[in-house]
């Protein structure tokens, strides 16, 4: 995935700014005993995330992931879930401003079908983090809180099992859902999102599919303080992020597709003074998908 992000500053109308290439890759094992009442998997995965931009080299970074999880069907249409994952953090620069650190969450909760319509899906767990602090480093903060899915999903034709509830499905839906969440940052240690969200699937005619959504976020940065002693207060961020995605399928198994995505920032006062936080941008794909 490349992903481009300019910096904040009028020096950079065309540069490269925060421009950044991320590679994935990872493998894992499915045991699925009792005819599939129980499943569980576990797997790793490795990430690298490279700067394009030379004055940013030192925030490239490997990150290796270990994970589980795993459903117990305990009625027809109901389910607990489970996950747990640790992400080993480790920049490559021996100059990165950024601490290295480790970084473990853990969920459970449950799924289920209300009615042949209402589906309802919720998870709470704690996730914390192990930032190592260093000499050339910023003086780490830890995340140390409540993580937590909650969504509820209507479907316009009736759903009678729990599998796949996506537009690949084949079934219309509306949703609304939050979300708490912690994630590696490149200003600090890390940041915080908290993020309502409306979505709208459907599938029409057996050969057309679409997505709108919507969410609105609060995306808070804990207090940083640089290596020399510089000390910078913590602060929070307004983001609205829109989605619309339409796919034609040609044959039962292949599909083109567009998708045209929104987001924007409300940010106060940016907490580095060269630095101008808000933006609004706009990204247009069209792809193709193979499936079976």
């Amino acid at each position: 995935m490349r992903s481009i992000e300019a910096e904040g500053n009028t020096d950079d109308i065309a540069g490269l700014g925060f421009n950044r290439d991320t590679v994935r890759g990872g493998a894992g094992i499915a045991w699925r005993p009792g005819g599939g009442l129980f499943e569980w998997r576990a797997g790793y995965a490795g990430t690298f995330h490279y700067f394009e931009n030379a004055n940013f080299r030192n925030l490239d970074n490997l990150q290796h992931e270990v994970s589980t999880r795993g459903r117990w069907r305990f009625l027809p249409r109901s389910a607990l879930l489970f996950d747990t994952s640790y992400t080993f953090i480790r920049y490559t620069s021996s100059q990165s401003p950024q601490p290295s650190g480790d970084a473990l969450r853990s969920r459970i909760g449950f799924h289920g079908l209300v009615t042949y319509h209402l589906a309802l899906l919720g998870m709470v767990g704690w996730a914390t983090s192990f930032y190592q602090p260093s000499n050339r480093a910023l003086a780490p903060r830890q995340y140390d809180s409540l993580i937590a899915n909650a969504e509820a999903r209507w479907f316009l034709q009736s759903r009678p099992s729990l599998d796949s509830t996506t537009i690949t499905s084949g079934i219309s839906s509306v949703a609304v859902g939050y979300s708490r969440s912690f994630s590696n940052s490149y200003y600090g240690s890390f940041y915080q999102r908290d993020r309502g969200y409306l979505e709208f699937d459907m599938f029409v005619v057996g050969a057309v599919a679409a997505g709108l959504g919507f969410g609105v976020s609060r995306i808070a940065f804990p207090q940083v303080i640089e290596a020399d002693g510089t000390d910078h207060e913590p602060f929070a961020q307004a983001r609205i992020d829109g989605r619309m995605f339409a796919e034609y399928r040609i044959t039962e198994t292949f599909g083109v597709n567009a998708t045209l995505l929104y987001d924007q920032i409300n940010s106060p006062l940016p907490p580095v003074a060269i630095e101008d936080l808000n933006y609004s941008r706009w990204q247009a794909y069209v792809g193709a998908r193979l499936f079976w």
